[in-house]
């Protein structure tokens, strides 16, 4: 016997049956790393995402590699390859993104872990960050300059960028049986604390006051027109413009600590009508109680094309911060405790907030798809018996091939950390002995970062980075 479709049914059944292996997130390449990043093992970890390179890094992962092999390169004070990395990922990141806009329409119907991973917004920001401190340990100050300027850049085209695709997501909403509009959240994360203080040190260091002075104002601007991206006390800047006393000079240090959040898939269910769809989701009542809740009903005419009460699943992914150990981290110099570490940034904040911003393109993607394969799968099922010599696919293996096609994307960078914070401190010209360590919330020490010997110059930016990634 054989199995017998039309051109466009056999078609049909290719996008539904999609291999599976490519719509699911794999992080085998990763088992380990955690004990590596606790005991700052950093050159072990990159050995181990290098070599991954061409097994678990596939080519629509590549942007994936170069964040994580650059972040890692970073952490081991490769800087050079560092830069290299993060400027080809931020290279092919412009490239997705273009690539997406020009096939949003074949988009809607693929899984994104068929697509080309196109990199979270908060990894395309904060590369920059990383690229800068690079530039900053090569002795390249207009480098560095021209990195911290595209955060802000970046930023600014935030919103037209999912506007945009938006905007071509919709040209497929005729056919697509609803009247709900692809429509981005709106954000306003449009201020880096963290881009304008590494601004004004280099624009202090150069003897440019007055921008270093615009910089500190929109450090507290940011403060003011963003605050759920900064849940904590805005630093004291108070020495940042006094010039320092005779034989003293400024040390600086950023202290970056735990890690950006994680991605887990949420399951929810489509129960359909006529003329709309209820999302539904599942809580449990007690144990072995199960109920499900409606979410929202959105208008959609599917008609008679899938029976009324219908039910198809499929998964969304969601940010999930990481509960970082750190409550503080405190400056020694000498062997003394001299200052606390203030945080200025929450990058795992930003990264919410920005991933914020593309859920309803993603929520509505995802419900297109699903509907529009389960009607694929219908009406080929529907051509198939048309034929009495075709050899029949039951239909509860089809409907394993689109449940199984429909997971969510859950790829995201390994390496950045979760916070950022920051010390000043005028001390005495000369070498000094200097060490970070960080403390939990009780009090406790969890590791003390020993940064060697720094040589603190007059008319310098002398600064530091200390990291734990835990």
């Amino acid at each position: 016997m054989r199995c017998f479709c039309t051109g466009l049914t056999a078609a049909a059944l290719a996008v539904v049956a999609t291999g599976c292996a490519s719509t699911r997130t794999s992080t085998q390449h990763l088992l380990g790393i955690e004990n590596r990043l606790a005991g700052r093992d950093f050159a072990a970890a990159l050995e181990q995402v290098l070599a991954a390179k061409t097994t678990a890094y596939k080519e629509k992962d590549r942007i994936l590699y170069y964040l994580d092999a650059g972040m890692l390169c970073h952490y081991n004070a490769r800087w050079a390859e560092s830069n290299e990395l993060l400027t080809q990922a931020e290279q092919a990141i412009e490239e997705a993104y273009t690539r997406s806009v020009s096939m949003a329409a074949t988009a809607i119907m693929l899984n994104d872990n068929a697509l080309e991973y196109p990199g979270e917004d908060y990894e395309n920001i904060y590369l920059n960050v990383f690229k800068a401190i690079n530039f900053l340990q090569q002795g390249t100050f207009d480098s560095a300059f021209v990195e911290v300027r595209r955060i802000n850049d970046k930023l600014n085209l935030l919103e037209d960028k999912y506007a945009r695709m938006a905007t071509e997501y919709n040209k497929t909403t005729p056919s697509s049986g609803t009247s709900k509009s692809f429509r981005p959240e709106r954000t306003r994360f449009h201020n880096s604390a963290l881009a304008r203080y590494m601004s004004m040190l280099m624009y202090r260091t150069e003897g440019q006051r007055d921008d270093a002075r615009i910089d500190l104002l929109k450090i507290s601007d940011a403060w003011g027109s963003a605050r759920e991206v900064y849940p904590f006390p805005l630093p004291s800047f108070a020495v940042a413009l006094a010039p320092s006393p005779d034989a003293y000079a400024k040390l600086n240090v950023l202290g970056f600590y735990g890690r950006s959040p994680d991605k887990l898939a949420n399951t929810l269910y489509i129960h359909t009508q006529p003329d709309s769809v209820t999302i539904m989701t599942t809580q449990q009542q007690s144990a072995g109680n199960t109920e499900m809740t409606a979410l929202e009903v959105i208008p959609w005419s599917i008609g008679n094309v899938l029976p009324a009460g219908t039910t198809l699943k499929f998964q969304l992914p969601y940010m999930k911060m990481r509960v970082s150990q750190v409550g503080k981290a405190v400056l020694y110099l000498n062997g003394y405790a001299v200052t606390d570490l203030q945080p200025l940034e929450s990058i795992e904040s930003v990264a919410y907030e920005t991933f914020r911003i593309k859920e309803p393109l993603i929520f509505l993607k995802s419900i297109s798809r699903v509907i529009g394969k389960t009607i694929i799968k219908v009406k080929a099922m529907e051509e198939l018996k048309k034929h009495e010599d075709g050899e029949l696919v039951p239909d509860f293996l089809v409907d394993m091939a689109v449940a199984a096609t429909e997971n969510a994307d859950l790829r995201v960078g390994q390496f950045f950390p979760a916070v950022a914070a920051v010390s000043e401190i005028d001390v005495p010209v000369g070498e000094h002995r200097a060490t970070v360590v960080y403390f939990d919330k009780a009090g406790n020490r969890l590791y003390q970062d020993e940064l060697g010997t720094v040589q603190v110059r007059p008319g310098k930016l002398n600064l530091l980075q200390s990291y734990y990634l835990n």
